[in-house]
């Protein structure tokens, strides 16, 4: 089922920020980590921030999303972002409820979400190559500007490669392989090439391949079923703690109906209690249209150039007893080096321009137009051939 967060104005002063990936028609974000600070801030502090959905984590601190700001203090990564909650919440957190045992193996549980669950939604949306071309590729370049949405896809999907490939979810054959492959089968080309064993063998590697994701889903979810048992979270509380809110992050993310419903499908046949522990933990952080945080600033997906180039942060000078010749001394060494540098560009680009032949033909041309506008207007062609006959007589009548 489709999104539909109210239409919240934007808000503005001096509340803290936070800034993730944008959101889609049936996700609230399109990073797990950015779902669990957004649902862990609206359980904390509901009305207390505002969220801003960027696409540029080069002003993030750490140079990746989530991050919150506040002010002139910027915290990135979920780790920090909840400590940095606390303090604004008075020093409240959600695991306040748990015994120190229980915050201990919380912390270890948290991990182990992040990391295997992690691979998981990565290797759904990164790896198989279903889901890839036909919907993830797609879906980030909608909510990018251009022109970061022709080449920043790619680099989000082989940022994820060495981490997949470590636990050995990458090079996993998907529906549309086992597709095409299937139609090469029945080719005269690819009957000739391969006899029916090989290809019998080839496919049986590649079922196994998704049989092992499989099973390595399960035995995963498995234990959080067991930790769930029949309770509404995995602890024995009210209220859910941080645990709920990344588990139910990732599962949020997992249960999209995709092209390749490989995990999808596993949930709905066997996990049903996980998912609706998932719904249970969205439902009391977004329990009506009022409790959505408002929006910082809109999400426009306008050409622009200047995000791409890098940002070079300008000098400030100095004031009052700071303020020193040396400032001015080194000021003004950076100005010559500016303009040395332009300089120099200006140049180089001048000289290929003429020692490519440009300029030459550019100025005769205009010589060209400047003579046929001073004689009053276009040269008649008829003129031009008489004055060229004239020419020519002139010329064979001289000795």
């Amino acid at each position: 089922m489709a999104l539909k967060p109210p239409h919240t104005p934007p808000r503005t002063g001096g509340e803290p920020v936070l800034h993730i990936w944008p959101r889609t028609e049936h996700l609230h974000s399109l990073d797990p980590t950015c779902i669990s600070a957004l649902l862990y801030l609206n359980l904390l502090i509901p009305t207390g921030y505002s969220v801003d959905y960027t696409h540029n984590p080069d002003s993030s601190p750490s140079g990746q999303l989530p991050y919150l700001s506040h002010g002139l203090h910027s915290v990135s990564g979920f780790e920090l972002i909840v400590k940095n909650a606390a303090h604004l919440a008075n020093g409240k957190q959600l695991d306040d409820v748990l015994t120190p045992a229980d915050k201990a193996q919380n912390a270890a549980r948290i991990a182990h979400v992040e990391s295997t669950l992690g691979d998981l939604v990565a290797h759904v949306y990164y790896s198989l190559s279903a889901n890839w071309t036909r919907q993830t590729r797609h879906t980030i370049a909608s909510v990018l500007p251009v022109p970061q949405c022709y080449y920043v896809p790619e680099r989000i999907r082989k940022s994820y490669q060495p981490r997949l490939e470590a636990v050995e979810l990458w090079d996993v054959a998907g529906i549309e392989q086992e597709e095409r492959q299937e139609r090469e089968h029945f080719s005269f080309r690819r009957a000739a090439k391969k006899s029916k064993k090989s290809q019998e063998k080839a496919k049986f590697k590649e079922n196994s391949k998704r049989k092992k994701v499989s099973e390595k889903a399960r035995a995963f979810l498995d234990i959080y079923v067991r930790l769930l048992g029949y309770k509404h979270y995995f602890y024995h509380t009210d209220e859910p703690t941080t645990l709920d809110v990344v588990f139910a992050a990732h599962i949020h993310m997992l249960r999209l109906h995709q092209p390749d419903m490989l995990i999808a499908d596993l949930l709905t046949e066997s996990y049903h209690t996980l998912l609706a522990h998932c719904d249970r933990v969205f439902g009391r952080a977004f329990h009506d249209s009022t409790s959505f945080p408002a929006i910082a600033s809109p999400n426009t997906r306008s050409f622009s150039v200047r995000s791409i180039l890098p940002k070079i942060p300008t000098p400030t000078q100095p004031k009052g007893k700071l303020a020193s010749p040396a400032w001015a001394e080194q000021e003004r060494k950076f100005r010559l080096m500016r303009w040395g540098f332009f300089g120099s560009v200006s140049v180089i680009f001048g000289s290929y321009v003429y020692f490519a032949g440009i300029i030459p033909i550019y100025v005769l041309a205009v010589q060209h137009t400047m003579k046929a506008l001073g004689q009053g207007g276009l040269v008649d062609e008829d003129n031009d051939e008489e004055d060229e006959d004239e020419e020519d007589g002139d010329t064979a009548r001289l000795p």
